[in-house]
């Protein structure tokens, strides 16, 4: 796309963060994650939804935990990514806060 001179936009991002997460190949994650940080895209929900959960996949749940504790707009996806990516790693007692966390800001749970 770059070499055809073609701006990618938010849904190429997401699509790009999820081949980055499946392949659990961060560094690739972390280039895309700064592109989008220059184009101003992260503080997009959806986007820094997938953020999240390729950190997680990627075994960084502190950079995950940032990702929805920085969003301005908690919903219950961002919320149930890292409660999810949490469990997923066995910080059982960890993901119970973050669901405390989430009903203190009066987002209700699916």
């Amino acid at each position: 796309m770059r070499e055809e001179g073609i701006q990618a936009n938010g849904f190429i991002f997401v699509s790009v963060l999820k081949s980055c997460a499946n392949l659990e190949a961060l560094e690739k994650g972390k280039l895309t994650h700064a592109n989008l940080k220059k184009i101003g895209l992260p503080s997009d929900r959806i986007v820094a939804n997938i953020l999240a959960d390729m950190y997680i996949k990627c075994g960084r749940l502190d950079d995950a935990r940032s990702m929805v504790e920085t969003l301005f707009v908690k919903d219950v996806v961002a919320w149930c990514v890292l409660i999810s990516g949490l469990t997923s790693y066995g910080c059982g007692d960890e993901a119970l806060n973050v669901y405390v966390k989430m009903k203190n800001h009066e987002t209700t749970p699916n």
